[in-house]
């Protein structure tokens, strides 16, 4: 590793939230992140994982 950096967006915040995990169209666009939950790297994570799972759901039917 050559670099490595964090940053902290204090003021970085959702004004909004989505009622889903992530959101998936039939023509194959993806969206996930932290604005679909409550704006924490944590949130985003859990987007992400979500979506991917149901990528793979949908992959094997």
């Amino acid at each position: 590793m050559i670099k490595s950096a964090a940053y902290r967006w204090r003021y970085a915040q959702p004004s909004t939230t989505c009622a889903h995990d992530f959101l998936y169209n039939a023509s194959g666009l993806a969206l996930c992140g932290d604005s679909f939950r409550d704006g924490r790297v944590e949130d985003a994570w859990l987007s992400g994982h979500r979506l991917g799972k149901a990528l793979i759901g949908r992959s094997v039917q």
